[in-house]
């Protein structure tokens, strides 16, 4: 595994804020070192607008509590967890199944 990337949460709002506009708010989970690779991608033109998508695999070694609730990010790169799978049923390499959002 020849990439580090850091899993990110979404910062809890507190119950006084609820209802405050703004960016979300992500905050460092943990780190691992993974192997990231890019699966398929696919485009979608709607309303003269062009809209693309980029399936990503990234394996990390297993870390409790990693849902598909979190981010990843490598780099200046986000990626939004879609699924969380073991790989083998042996917990030797956890997937996530991600798509690119920046």
């Amino acid at each position: 595994m020849r990439h580090y990337i850091d899993i990110l949460r979404r910062v809890p709002h507190d119950d006084a804020n609820d209802f405050a506009e703004g960016p979300e708010q992500w905050e460092r989970y943990t780190f691992a070192q993974a192997e990231v690779s890019q699966m398929g991608g696919k485009e979608l033109v709607n309303a003269r607008e062009v809209h693309s998508e980029v399936t990503t695999k990234i394996k990390i070694k297993p870390q409790p509590g990693i849902t598909a609730a979190m981010r990843c990010q490598k780099g200046s790169r986000i990626f939004e967890i879609v699924a969380v799978i073991d790989d083998d049923n042996h917990a030797t390499d956890l997937v996530l199944m991600s798509k690119e959002i920046k």
